[in-house]
């Protein structure tokens, strides 16, 4: 087993996270589905790319933000 070095760890860690909270947000704040979405999406990618740590959502992610609804996605005012 490969062991990482603390930044990199922590930098997956933080991705992972950050996914799961994302997901609960999209889940939970339904006006900002889209954004909440996108920006799980891109955590995704990241970790593929980055880290080569596929998800089986991967494709999907990709996918979807090729398309306006969540790559242009934003929070909307009321919301921050």
């Amino acid at each position: 087993m490969t062991k990482l070095n603390p930044e990199t760890a922590q930098q997956i860690a933080s991705l992972i996270t950050s996914t799961r909270v994302n997901n609960i947000m999209a889940r939970d704040d339904a006006e900002n589905a889209a954004y909440w979405m996108a920006c799980e999406y891109r955590n995704m990618i990241e970790l593929a790319e980055e880290f080569g740590i596929v998800l089986p959502s991967y494709g999907l992610a990709k996918e979807n933000l090729e398309k306006p609804h969540f790559r242009d996605a934003v929070l909307t005012a009321d919301k921050i």
